[in-house]
């Protein structure tokens, strides 16, 4: 709570001049000092934060106070002891200002899309009531609202093939490698502030996008101090009101928003890259982020400064809830930098160091994925789809008030988990054109699995599943199991599709089968015919199957 003095300083109405604010220690009852003006029958100014004699006693005045919860009761908040001076002659109302409350927001948000904002409100009361009779406090009053403020989503699903190198050139993880995946872009992440301001820095500071410290990290002693009452500040701040030399860490708020990407179920064998820095023109490579412009077109890098010209930055940072410590760029690709993934998981954390408050602002997150292919070992792993829930951060369970024991601000896990990326198998389609076993006619086919040879190819194994279509309707028929590298299945018409007359398609989870069949009249006498089993590009029926084939080149078979 701060008793103002005059607003920004300077002189009262006797020309005595106002000094800095000072802070009324916990437990401490600070009585009245003086009336507020020079005018006073106590002497000088209450507010002039210079030692004073009042009837003999040298007292040094207090008009800044702390506040304490009360105990069993986390929505109340006591100030003891306040002295309270008539305003005197230069300010005819006495203000008093209630700062650096936060309130648990989390309680309060509606689920589901498009809510409107929960309203947050307070009553005050004085005890005892007759010492201070307060006017038209009897209702609550509306102080703030809560709403969302993180919206994110993802793109489609993007598909790599585990028998293909993404971002990988012998053996070595290089990025631009591995056609025809391309840059192994796995999609994007999207981070929406939900309303303006959402986004905060930590407090102001003169970093200029090159030099200096973002957000006024801890490194920077002291932060820049926001202790002016009420006064509309050109970013918006996690700080709230905050002195170094009066209030000392009270107001601080440890850290700039934070926004946390979880990634889970990543394949075993795949790496995960994410850009250390997000902001317009930063140029990854990879997607464009917020645009093309500078960041700081304006010129003016200081938000102490008019004019200044601020849009949203993040920088990767290497802890959820530890101080700013900047992530750093590996060797793969520029401005990248490898997630750490544990047993399929892990996180990606970002720290607003510039924002635009006059705006709601978006980052889209570009995610690059990149492996060895070695289908042989299983790797990368097939599975489930990787997914990515971006939340704010740091997440923490505690919803209470801590003395300076948790960090400021916190928050709960609301996330939805996004899907991102999969590894899927790789495959051969193998189409026989004609099969039948009809009018005394049989046909056997057979599956070689040749991923075996003399060329170090990475060895692949897996089932086959034949499907047949024509005359009667009957389903399909898997191999009863793994077709392995250096071997041929084979199989009757009469045994999988009896009096079947048509033609079959078979789908094996590896590369480099192929299918022969031979057509004879039952008891191999009179007519027999052999062939090749065409292949048909994976994916199937693709419009443009053969790069080289030209857009719209439509299917073509080999064998």
């Amino acid at each position: 709570m701060v008793d103002d003095p005059l607003v920004g300083g300077g002189v009262d109405g006797n020309g005595v001049a106002i000094a800095p604010q000072t802070v009324c220690p916990i437990g401490t009852v600070c009585p009245m000092w003086g009336l507020g003006d020079t005018g006073g029958p106590n002497g000088p100014s209450s507010y002039d934060g210079a030692n004073h004699t009042f009837s003999g006693v040298t007292r040094k005045n207090y008009n800044m106070f702390y506040g304490q919860q009360v105990p069993g009761n986390s929505g109340s908040i006591v100030w003891l002891g306040i002295p309270v001076d008539p305003p005197g002659t230069v300010r005819q109302t006495r203000v008093f200002r209630i700062t650096n409350v936060r309130a648990n927001a989390s309680a309060l948000i509606v689920a589901g899309p498009n809510q409107p904002p929960t309203a947050i409100t307070s009553t005050i009361s004085i005890s005892p009531p007759t010492a201070l009779p307060l006017n038209n406090f009897s209702a609550q009053l509306t102080v703030g609202f809560a709403a969302k403020g993180l919206i994110s989503s993802a793109g489609s699903v993007e598909t790599f093939k585990q028998c293909t190198d993404v971002n990988s050139s012998g053996g070595t993880l290089t990025i631009g490698s591995g056609l025809p995946n391309g840059p192994g872009n796995a999609g994007g992440v999207t981070l929406s502030e939900g309303f303006a301001q959402a986004f905060k820095v930590r407090s102001l500071t003169t970093w200029d996008g090159t030099t200096g410290t973002p957000g006024a990290a801890p490194e920077e002693t002291p932060p820049q101090r926001e202790s002016f009452p009420g006064a509309v500040l050109p970013t918006a701040v996690e700080t709230g009101f905050y002195s170094p030399t009066i209030t000392g860490i009270a107001g601080l708020a440890d850290f700039g928003t934070r926004l946390k990407v979880a990634f889970a179920n990543v394949p075993t064998g795949a790496h995960v890259y994410v850009p250390i820095l997000l902001t317009t023109g930063s140029g990854t490579g990879l997607t464009s982020n917020l645009g093309s412009a500078s960041a700081f077109a304006s010129g003016v890098t200081n938000p102490l400064l008019a004019g200044y010209n601020g849009h949203l930055t993040l920088m990767l940072i290497t802890s959820e809830s530890g101080s700013f410590t900047a992530a750093s760029a590996g060797s793969f690709g520029t401005g990248l930098s490898e997630v750490s993934i544990t047993a399929g998981s892990g996180q990606a954390v970002y720290e607003v160091v510039t924002e635009d408050p006059s705006s709601a602002e978006s980052a889209v997150l570009p995610v690059t994925v990149a492996y060895v292919a070695n289908p042989g070992a299983g790797s990368p792993a097939i599975g489930p789809v990787a997914t990515a829930s971006a939340s704010f951060a740091p997440i923490s369970n505690d919803f209470v008030a801590e003395p300076n024991t948790v960090p400021v601000p916190r928050f709960v896990n609301s996330s939805t988990a996004n899907n991102l990326f999969s590894v899927i198998a790789c495959a051969t389609h193998l189409l026989y054109p004609f099969v039948t076993n009809q009018a005394g006619y049989e046909t056997g086919i057979a599956i070689a699995n040749t991923s075996q040879d003399p060329y170090g190819t990475s060895t692949q194994t897996g089932t086959c599943l034949i499907t047949p279509f024509g005359a009667p309707t009957l389903p399909a028929f898997p191999t009863p199991a793994a077709v392995d590298p250096g071997t041929v299945y084979v199989n009757l018409v009469s045994v999988m599709f009896p009096g079947f007359q048509g033609y079959l398609i078979a789908d094996c989870a590896f590369q480099y089968a192929h299918g022969f069949a031979f057509v004879t009249k039952v008891g191999a006498v009179d007519l027999a015919e052999g062939y090749l089993a065409l292949v048909i590009p994976d994916p199937p029926r693709s419009a443009n199957p053969f790069p080289l084939g030209g857009v719209g080149s439509g299917e073509q078979l080999g064998y």
